[in-house]
């Protein structure tokens, strides 16, 4: 695992490395509807029986980053090969109510966190990118979250897409935040049989996954917005009472409309 950091970290900030400066068939501030779906833990499907509206915000210029999937990130560094952003990103929390027909009843703690957002692009190649992210807990401290992920570009006259796959990895604070059954939650809970907490180690394995983006363009002014994620979970946190099914699943549908 050090040797993997250690190569990463050679390839954020080598000089060495040159890919050809591209622009990015981007919307500069678009915004509009967001119909999402996405159950990813037990009583969500009891929680959220519809599907989502929800606005959506579309922006990127020489200073700012704006989207659902990213959070609003502010851009410290830009140049033809690499850039480092830093901001805010907001987590749904695994269970923001009680009123899940019971099965959530005893656990009255949310998990919910603000955390502060590294982000770092590296163009490696023309119209592909390699993304390290860091998301750090605010009201959770020792929750850390890192993601690696290449993503492909493809343009193709008013079409769009943007593929990723990568890995998402959490310290063990990470971890029993959001897949954690204390003795608490666990002896208020008798849908629970047993608790959950993450081993002791620096960094554990949570999920990989594959996600897509189709952008398409009606007119100058509307475009929509199309994406899907499929996620598997991996390492210690499939052993977690919460995980009802490995494979993690999401989509969305945007109705943009195009400001300038």
């Amino acid at each position: 695992m050090k040797k993997v950091i250690f190569i990463i970290l050679i390839l954020l900030t080598s000089s060495g490395v040159r890919a050809e400066n591209y622009e990015l068939f981007r919307k500069k501030f678009s915004t509009g509807l967001m119909l999402t779906r996405e159950n990813s833990y037990i009583g969500a499907k009891d929680l959220y029986p519809f599907i989502l509206p929800l606005p959506y915000i579309d922006l990127e210029n020489q200073n700012w980053l704006i989207r659902g999937d990213k959070g609003v990130l502010r851009k410290i560094y830009e140049n033809n090969r690499f850039s480092s952003s830093m901001g805010l990103y907001y987590y749904v929390p695994r269970t923001p109510s009680m009123a899940a027909d019971g099965k959530l009843d005893g656990i009255h703690e949310v998990k919910l966190d603000f955390p502060v957002v590294w982000h770092n692009r590296l163009y490696i190649a023309k119209l592909t990118e390699l993304t390290l992210r860091l998301e750090q807990g605010v009201v959770e401290p020792s929750s850390q979250k890192y993601i690696l992920a290449i993503t492909r570009y493809f343009r193709l006259k008013q079409w769009f897409l943007e593929g990723s796959i990568g890995s998402t990895w959490g310290s063990a604070g990470y971890v029993n935040n959001w897949f954690g059954i204390s003795q608490n939650e666990l002896g208020n809970n008798g849908y629970f049989l047993k608790g959950y907490e993450a081993k002791n180690k620096v960094i554990n394995p949570v999920s990989l996954f594959v996600e897509s983006y189709i952008h398409y363009d009606f007119s100058y002014n509307y475009s929509t917005l199309v994406g899907a994620r499929y996620g598997r979970l991996w390492g210690d946190v499939v052993n977690s009472p919460i995980v009802e099914d490995k494979n993690q699943m999401f989509f969305m549908v945007a109705f943009l409309y195009k400001f300038y």
